[in-house]
């Protein structure tokens, strides 16, 4: 009887270990899943920063560019609001002048 009992116990510690393995095995599968499904996410998510990357360069540019142009546009902003005002007055007594010369 004693045979029997080891041998049944052997046998239930073997359906124990089985188990386990069993059990193991399934998680190993789900986390190799989990791990795939992670790194595509992850290539996704990679591939999304390079984009945004390229258009943050992209947008950059298109602002220097902007910039330039402003500034090549920009002499009478530069001026003071008194120099722009004396200016115009000086434009304005100009212009008087000239209408006056064309009328005469």
């Amino acid at each position: 009887m004693s045979e029997y009992s080891k041998s049944e116990t052997l046998l239930n510690d073997l359906n124990s270990i089985e188990t386990q393995v069993s059990i193991l095995v399934s998680n190993c599968s789900d986390l190799t899943t989990r791990n795939s499904d992670i790194e595509k996410k992850l290539d996704s998510a990679q591939k999304l920063i390079s984009d945004l990357n390229q258009k943050i360069k992209n947008l950059e540019l298109e602002l220097s560019e902007i910039k330039k142009e402003k500034d090549n546009r920009s002499l009478f902003n530069s001026i003071s609001q008194t120099e722009r005002a004396n200016l115009k007055n000086k434009l304005q007594n100009l212009l008087t002048r000239i209408d006056y010369h064309i009328s005469s």
